[in-house]
Protein backbone atom coordinates (compact mmCIF):
# COMPACT_ATOMS: atom_id res chain seq x y z
CA UNK A 1 0.00 0.00 0.00
CA UNK A 2 1.27 3.45 -0.95
CA UNK A 3 -0.32 6.26 1.08
CA UNK A 4 -0.94 9.50 -0.81
CA UNK A 5 -2.50 11.67 1.91
CA UNK A 6 -3.80 11.27 5.46
CA UNK A 7 -6.57 13.31 7.05
CA UNK A 8 -4.84 14.34 10.29
CA UNK A 9 -7.78 16.46 11.40
CA UNK A 10 -9.99 13.37 11.41
CA UNK A 11 -7.81 11.71 14.04
CA UNK A 12 -7.57 14.88 16.11
CA UNK A 13 -11.23 15.93 16.04
CA UNK A 14 -13.08 12.59 15.98
CA UNK A 15 -13.24 9.22 17.64
CA UNK A 16 -13.14 6.93 14.62
CA UNK A 17 -15.41 3.90 14.79
CA UNK A 18 -16.09 1.56 11.85
CA UNK A 19 -13.93 1.96 8.73
CA UNK A 20 -14.42 0.97 5.10
CA UNK A 21 -12.25 0.83 2.00
CA UNK A 22 -13.84 2.43 -1.06
CA UNK A 23 -12.96 2.76 -4.69
CA UNK A 24 -13.10 6.26 -6.14
CA UNK A 25 -14.17 7.46 -9.60
CA UNK A 26 -11.32 9.48 -11.14
CA UNK A 27 -10.21 10.58 -14.56
CA UNK A 28 -6.76 9.85 -15.98
CA UNK A 29 -5.25 13.21 -15.08
CA UNK A 30 -6.42 12.91 -11.48
CA UNK A 31 -4.82 9.47 -11.16
CA UNK A 32 -1.51 10.80 -12.47
CA UNK A 33 -1.70 13.74 -10.09
CA UNK A 34 -2.31 11.36 -7.17
CA UNK A 35 0.75 9.34 -8.15
CA UNK A 36 2.72 12.57 -7.81
CA UNK A 37 1.26 13.06 -4.31
CA UNK A 38 -1.00 15.95 -5.28
CA UNK A 39 -3.91 15.58 -2.85
CA UNK A 40 -5.11 17.08 0.44
CA UNK A 41 -8.08 16.49 2.76
CA UNK A 42 -8.79 20.09 3.85
CA UNK A 43 -12.47 20.20 4.93
CA UNK A 44 -13.18 16.90 3.13
CA UNK A 45 -16.22 14.83 4.09
CA UNK A 46 -18.36 12.01 2.69
CA UNK A 47 -22.13 11.93 2.28
CA UNK A 48 -24.79 9.59 0.96
CA UNK A 49 -26.95 11.25 -1.70
CA UNK A 50 -29.84 9.47 -3.44
CA UNK A 51 -28.49 6.05 -2.57
CA UNK A 52 -24.92 6.79 -3.68
CA UNK A 53 -21.81 7.67 -1.70
CA UNK A 54 -19.85 10.82 -2.59
CA UNK A 55 -16.64 12.43 -1.36
CA UNK A 56 -16.60 16.23 -1.16
CA UNK A 57 -13.72 18.73 -0.91
CA UNK A 58 -10.89 16.27 -1.55
CA UNK A 59 -8.45 18.56 -3.35
CA UNK A 60 -6.52 16.90 -6.19
CA UNK A 61 -4.03 19.17 -7.88
CA UNK A 62 -4.61 19.75 -11.61
CA UNK A 63 -2.33 17.61 -13.77
CA UNK A 64 -0.12 20.11 -15.57
CA UNK A 65 0.29 18.13 -18.79
CA UNK A 66 -3.46 17.84 -19.32
CA UNK A 67 -4.57 21.34 -18.36
CA UNK A 68 -7.50 21.63 -20.77
CA UNK A 69 -8.95 18.31 -19.59
CA UNK A 70 -8.59 18.93 -15.87
CA UNK A 71 -11.61 18.75 -13.57
CA UNK A 72 -12.32 21.11 -10.68
CA UNK A 73 -9.71 20.26 -7.99
CA UNK A 74 -12.30 19.82 -5.19
CA UNK A 75 -15.23 18.47 -7.23
CA UNK A 76 -17.56 15.84 -5.71
CA UNK A 77 -16.31 12.33 -6.51
CA UNK A 78 -18.28 9.13 -6.33
CA UNK A 79 -17.05 6.49 -3.91
CA UNK A 80 -17.52 2.86 -4.90
CA UNK A 81 -18.76 0.37 -2.32
CA UNK A 82 -20.93 -2.74 -2.40
CA UNK A 83 -24.64 -2.27 -1.74
CA UNK A 84 -24.49 -4.17 1.57
CA UNK A 85 -21.62 -2.00 2.79
CA UNK A 86 -23.54 1.13 1.84
CA UNK A 87 -26.50 -0.11 3.89
CA UNK A 88 -24.22 -0.64 6.89
CA UNK A 89 -22.72 2.83 6.50
CA UNK A 90 -26.16 4.40 6.25
CA UNK A 91 -27.31 2.46 9.30
CA UNK A 92 -24.38 3.79 11.34
CA UNK A 93 -25.18 7.36 10.36
CA UNK A 94 -28.68 7.11 11.85
CA UNK A 95 -27.07 7.29 15.31
CA UNK A 96 -27.02 10.79 16.72
CA UNK A 97 -23.79 12.76 16.53
CA UNK A 98 -22.03 10.57 13.96
CA UNK A 99 -20.59 11.74 10.67
CA UNK A 100 -18.75 10.19 7.72
CA UNK A 101 -15.13 11.19 7.36
CA UNK A 102 -12.39 10.27 4.86
CA UNK A 103 -9.23 9.25 6.72
CA UNK A 104 -6.73 8.52 3.96
CA UNK A 105 -6.29 7.99 0.22
CA UNK A 106 -3.80 5.47 -1.12
CA UNK A 107 -2.91 3.04 -3.88
CA UNK A 108 -3.42 -0.62 -2.99
CA UNK A 109 -1.08 -3.45 -3.98
CA UNK A 110 -2.80 -3.72 -7.38
CA UNK A 111 -2.25 -0.02 -8.06
CA UNK A 112 -5.90 1.03 -7.63
CA UNK A 113 -6.69 4.31 -5.89
CA UNK A 114 -8.65 3.70 -2.68
CA UNK A 115 -10.18 5.92 -0.02
CA UNK A 116 -10.63 4.84 3.59
CA UNK A 117 -13.69 6.35 5.23
CA UNK A 118 -14.80 6.09 8.84
CA UNK A 119 -17.81 6.84 10.96
CA UNK A 120 -16.66 9.43 13.47
CA UNK A 121 -17.97 10.95 16.67
CA UNK A 122 -16.79 14.46 17.54
CA UNK A 123 -14.32 14.55 20.43
CA UNK A 124 -14.94 16.62 23.52
CA UNK A 125 -12.24 18.95 24.80
CA UNK A 126 -11.13 16.52 27.51
CA UNK A 127 -10.75 13.76 24.88
CA UNK A 128 -8.37 15.96 22.89
CA UNK A 129 -6.38 16.83 26.03
CA UNK A 130 -6.05 13.13 26.88
CA UNK A 131 -4.77 12.34 23.36
CA UNK A 132 -2.21 15.15 23.57
CA UNK A 133 -1.03 13.92 26.96
CA UNK A 134 -0.59 10.36 25.66
CA UNK A 135 1.37 11.57 22.64
CA UNK A 136 3.68 13.64 24.86
CA UNK A 137 4.28 10.65 27.15
CA UNK A 138 5.05 8.40 24.18
CA UNK A 139 7.49 10.94 22.69
CA UNK A 140 9.31 11.26 26.01
CA UNK A 141 9.54 7.47 26.37
CA UNK A 142 10.87 7.12 22.82
CA UNK A 143 13.55 9.71 23.54
CA UNK A 144 14.47 7.96 26.79
CA UNK A 145 14.75 4.57 25.04
CA UNK A 146 17.14 6.03 22.46
CA UNK A 147 19.29 7.64 25.16
CA UNK A 148 19.49 4.43 27.21
CA UNK A 149 20.26 2.25 24.17
CA UNK A 150 23.01 4.66 23.14
CA UNK A 151 24.47 4.53 26.67
CA UNK A 152 24.34 0.73 26.78
CA UNK A 153 26.00 0.50 23.39
CA UNK A 154 28.79 2.77 24.61
CA UNK A 155 29.27 0.78 27.82
CA UNK A 156 29.28 -2.60 26.07
CA UNK A 157 31.76 -1.75 23.30
CA UNK A 158 34.32 -4.53 23.05
CA UNK A 159 32.28 -6.99 25.13
CA UNK A 160 30.70 -10.03 23.52
CA UNK A 161 28.27 -10.85 26.36
CA UNK A 162 26.98 -8.68 29.19
CA UNK A 163 25.12 -9.84 32.30
CA UNK A 164 24.32 -7.29 34.99
CA UNK A 165 22.80 -9.09 38.00
CA UNK A 166 20.78 -11.23 35.57
CA UNK A 167 18.98 -8.16 34.17
CA UNK A 168 19.43 -9.27 30.58
CA UNK A 169 19.42 -13.02 31.13
CA UNK A 170 17.43 -14.81 28.43
CA UNK A 171 16.76 -11.55 26.55
CA UNK A 172 18.78 -9.03 24.64
CA UNK A 173 19.27 -5.70 26.36
CA UNK A 174 17.06 -3.99 23.80
CA UNK A 175 14.22 -6.48 24.37
CA UNK A 176 14.39 -6.07 28.15
CA UNK A 177 14.40 -2.27 27.97
CA UNK A 178 11.60 -2.24 25.43
CA UNK A 179 9.49 -4.50 27.66
CA UNK A 180 10.10 -2.23 30.67
CA UNK A 181 9.07 0.88 28.75
CA UNK A 182 5.98 -0.83 27.32
CA UNK A 183 4.87 -1.44 30.90
CA UNK A 184 5.40 2.25 31.60
CA UNK A 185 3.27 3.17 28.59
CA UNK A 186 0.44 0.97 29.88
CA UNK A 187 0.70 2.62 33.30
CA UNK A 188 0.69 6.07 31.68
CA UNK A 189 -2.40 5.22 29.63
CA UNK A 190 -4.17 4.01 32.75
CA UNK A 191 -3.26 7.24 34.56
CA UNK A 192 -4.55 9.31 31.61
CA UNK A 193 -7.84 7.38 31.70
CA UNK A 194 -8.16 8.09 35.43
CA UNK A 195 -7.49 11.80 34.82
CA UNK A 196 -10.20 11.91 32.16
CA UNK A 197 -12.62 10.18 34.56
CA UNK A 198 -12.03 12.79 37.27
CA UNK A 199 -12.40 15.57 34.68
CA UNK A 200 -15.85 14.24 33.82
CA UNK A 201 -16.80 14.18 37.49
Amino acid sequence: MSTIATNKKAYHNYKLLDKWECGIALNGGEVKSLRAGGASFTDAFAHIDKGELFLYNLHINPYEQASFLNEEPARPRKLLVHAKELERINGNLTRKGLTLIPTKIYFNKKGWAKVEIAVGQGKKLYDKREDIKKREIKREIDRSVKRILALLLTVSLGASTVHAQGLFSGQTRQERIKQWFQQKVIQADAQADNDAHFTLM
